[in-house]
């Protein structure tokens, strides 16, 4: 047989076309294989992406009749026409509103799908078993969607709302290929074995086996298919040109591969430069995000140190300064100034001005506010922007707060829909705040006028503390202090101090005739008579009901009974309300009079002469000036005396003899 082979060039032909097309089909079978796995995920990607769109479109478009997403009966029939399809569309918390699976409706999805489909917009995964193909992409607001789903809150577009999943069988795709393919491949050695016989028949017929070899192997050549080869069988012109036809068959192949490496690399080049290209548009929005990110991070840092400042006092006037300041120094602008309330709503105070526009003498001035671009940012609690001031005409504000040229910006200092005053700054160029500089100085008003109302709010405790609510004098609390100060002033200065104690006399008749309403306005008068004539350095305090507590500094007994009866002068020449009732017809007072370090040796021991010396005026008939005398402690028999070793001294509800 091998004899016959051997001499036999049908046979050869035969043998040769067979073994051939035996291993064509095996390469031709692996090379399909892969091609239609590699198609069937490439396929199944685009329509399970296709698939994904159509939802998202469907979202976009309500029907008025099935309601917002009339998606059940499509996705169901889209599902019956695509084996092992599955949907499911969740919301942002991954509760499911949609399932082929009724039971997995209003149930939640799984964490890590849930924290997959919030991570990225889109994913495609295929499964570790490669038994499933998988979509996940996020479901986000469009402007169709804020009727709906705004409903239940503040939604803006673009917004997540949601996510959809996809999922195909992708196993029971490649089944349904692997059987197309493997009925294929039988096909395809069937003819292999069918062709064979025919050739051989052929060959054996008419002995053109060699020559159709050669005709057969041009041909391939011709189509493009430079693989085939033609076995010599000897030395004849046959086996010479086989020869001749193998030997440009690899020249061909040569030619051909080149080509395909030429192409490939074309490619491959073209690709580096479309990446490239990518590469460099990705990091110039990197550096810019760079940028913003290093600005905001600044900004921040001024606002975290700006309000440290802030908050480390509660003095206003330190507030104002270290805001002016900040603005000036720490944040850049050239001019800042501060304006606040002052009596009412109607009348602005500049509380602080810092930078070139700055003058002296400017600040603690008063202006009023009229109709124009500050009322109304004041009373709309809006910024005022100018952004040339030479095109606009200026009145009294206008020309203390702003300069002559430039750009101008005010803010109202605004808290809790409280305006406490506004914050202004300007520039020497047109048209020089930006909407960053605006919203960061936004934010400082915003810090500032919680820490300038706070500080408010402390001093009004403040002065409430120290302040008698009727007089507006200083209390009892505050005229012990000030009586301990002063008292340690003098014995380190070695200077004088004197106390007057000053009472109404018959006042408790002027009650029981005219009623406790014109009491306290004649309490009020004579506090005003008695701080209108006294020294600024003076401490006038109320210490009783009609009772009433001077401190002299650097006054010695004389100088003090001469203030004494100043008081007194005044007081008898002030018209008071229906002091024609009185004893004498008119309102008196008696003032009793003691000083350091004559009369005693410790502040309250002062307190007490001073008290004694009023008792001995009260005694020598009233409306006189009486001071302390060596012998006056005989008198306290009776008499209700200022406890000297207990700071907070009380006295009876009854008025004086």
């Amino acid at each position: 047989m091998m004899k016959m082979f051997r001499q036999s060039l049908p046979h050869k032909i035969a043998l040769s076309v067979g073994l051939s097309c035996l291993g064509i089909t095996a390469l031709g079978f692996v090379w399909m294989t892969q091609l239609i796995d590699r198609d069937i995920a490439e396929q199944t990607r685009q329509s399970l992406l296709l698939f994904s769109d159509s939802l998202l479109a469907s979202f976009s478009a309500p029907n008025p009749q099935s309601g917002p997403h009339s998606l059940s009966e499509w996705v169901e029939g889209v599902a019956s026409r695509q084996e092992g399809l599955k949907v499911r569309i969740f919301d942002r918390s991954g509760k499911i509103a949609f399932s082929h699976d009724a039971g997995e409706r209003y149930k939640s999805v799984e964490k890590e799908l849930l924290q997959r489909t919030l991570a990225n917009p889109l994913t495609y995964r295929l499964s570790q078993d490669r038994a499933r193909v998988e979509v996940l992409r996020q479901v986000r607001a469009k402007p169709a969607c804020l009727s709906c789903h705004g409903k239940s809150g503040p939604l803006q577009p673009g917004e997540l709302l949601g996510g959809i999943q996809v999922e195909s069988s992708y196993a029971h795709l490649r089944h349904k290929a692997g059987a197309y393919g493997l009925l294929q491949i039988i096909s395809a050695l069937l003819l292999a074995l069918l062709a064979a016989a025919l050739t051989l028949m052929f060959l054996r017929i008419f002995l053109l086996s060699p020559l159709q070899k050669i005709t057969r192997a041009l041909e391939a050549a011709r189509e493009g298919d430079f693989t085939g080869r033609v076995e010599p069988t000897g030395t004849d012109e046959i086996g010479r040109v086989s020869a001749l036809l193998n030997e440009l068959l690899g020249k061909l192949i040569d030619l051909n591969a080149h080509s395909i490496d030429a192409r490939r690399e074309l490619r491959e080049v073209k690709g580096e430069l479309r990446q490239k290209a990518e590469l460099e548009k990705k990091n110039r929005i990197i550096e810019e995000s760079n940028r913003q990110m290093t600005r905001r991070f600044h900004n921040l840092d001024l606002l975290y140190n700006f309000n440290r400042s802030l908050t480390s006092t509660l003095d206003l006037s330190q507030i104002t300064r270290v805001l002016t300041q900040h603005m000036t120094t720490a944040f850049g602008f050239p001019d800042c100034s501060l304006v606040l309330y002052e009596d009412g709503p109607k009348k602005l105070r500049l509380a602080a001005a810092a930078g070139r526009h700055a003058r002296e003498g400017m600040e603690e001035t008063l202006l009023e506010i009229r109709p124009g671009r500050f009322a109304e940012a004041v009373h709309r609690g809006e910024p005022v922007l100018i952004r040339k001031l030479g095109s606009v005409v200026r009145d009294d504000l206008d020309e203390l707060l702003t300069p002559g040229t430039g750009s101008f910006l005010a803010i109202p200092l605004t808290y809790k829909s409280r305006t406490l005053g506004l914050l202004c700054f300007s520039r020497p160029e047109n048209d020089a705040f930006s909407q960053d500089d605006i919203q960061l100085l936004t934010s400082v008003t915003q810090q500032s006028a919680m820490a300038i109302l706070n500080a408010q709010l402390y001093q009004e405790k403040l002065s409430l503390s120290v302040t008698d609510e009727l007089t507006k004098l200083a209390n009892r609390r505050q005229m012990q202090f000030r009586l301990e100060t002063e008292y340690t002033r003098a014995t380190r200065m070695r200077t004088p101090l004197s106390v007057l104690m000053v009472d109404i006399d018959h006042f408790k008749c002027y009650n029981d005739i005219n009623g406790h309403l014109l009491g306290d306005k004649v309490v009020q008068s004579v506090a005003q008579i008695l701080q209108e004539n006294t020294r600024k350095m003076d401490t006038v305090a109320r210490f009783g009901g009609e009772e009433f507590v001077v401190i002299l500094p650097d006054q010695d007994k004389t100088s003090a009974a001469a203030v004494a009866d100043k008081l007194r002068r005044a007081v008898n020449l002030t018209n008071f309300p229906r002091a024609f009732r009185q004893p004498g017809g008119r309102v008196t007072i008696s003032v009793g009079v003691a000083s350091l370090p004559d009369d005693a040796a410790d502040p309250f021991g002062l307190l007490n002469k001073s008290d004694l010396a009023l008792y001995a005026a009260k005694g020598a008939g009233r409306d006189c000036t009486i001071a302390y005398e060596n012998g006056m402690d005989q008198l306290s028999a009776g008499h209700r005396v200022v406890n000297q070793d207990a700071p907070k001294v009380r006295r009876s509800g009854k008025s004086r003899p």
